[in-house]
């Protein structure tokens, strides 16, 4: 049986899809975009600041179906330029460090 997901913490869908879907213990979820659901405005000023955007709006999602990032298996980012790439990497990097500082189950 499948559970459609929807929160107003995140985006919401501009067309007919769903912001997830749960189904069994799996969760689908749709694409996000640096949309703040608060304002409705696009968050455009840098790279770090856009992929924090999409990320506390899937995290959003992902409370809502009762999970955390610890149940995600995988992120796809399409991005535009290699540039994007390099910055985008380095703020990752950022965040893995954050992660092992507070102690974050890691999979490896």
């Amino acid at each position: 049986m499948k559970k459609i997901i929807n929160t107003t913490n995140a985006p919401a869908p501009i067309g007919p899809y769903s912001q997830a879907i749960l189904t069994g213990n799996m969760l689908y979820t749709s694409g996000q975009i640096p949309l703040d659901p608060k304002t409705g405005e696009l968050v455009m000023e840098n790279i770090t600041k856009e992929t924090t955007q999409v990320m506390e709006n899937l995290k959003a999602v992902l409370t809502e179906a009762g999970m955390t990032f610890e149940n995600v298996l995988k992120l796809l980012f399409l991005l535009l330029t290699w540039m994007i790439l390099v910055q985008l990497t380095k703020y990752m990097v950022l965040i893995l460090m954050l992660q092992q500082h507070l102690h974050v189950k890691q999979y490896k």
